[in-house]
């Protein structure tokens, strides 16, 4: 059995899990899915950053471009 680095899988995870989602911490998620139609950009880039520092990331790029129902996410983070 191999194993491998799982951060990108544990960065798509908190990005589409909604807060409730992990029984251990309810707290954890950004719920991106809810978020696309209301929220700013910004406010989208703020909580993904938020939520990777919380679970121990150091994030050195997020960009987020909104366009129509389309949401582009660029995310540089890895685990300190």
């Amino acid at each position: 059995m191999d194993v491998a680095d799982t951060t990108r899988q544990n960065q798509v995870l908190l990005l589409y899990a909604d807060k409730g989602s992990f029984k251990e911490q309810p707290r954890s998620g950004c719920g991106i899915t809810d978020m696309i139609n209301g929220h700013s950009g910004e406010a989208m880039r703020r909580t993904i950053i938020e939520e990777m520092e919380r679970e121990g990331m150091r994030v050195k790029r997020c960009k987020v471009t909104l366009d129509g129902d389309r949401v582009d996410i660029h995310l540089d983070a890895e685990y300190k």
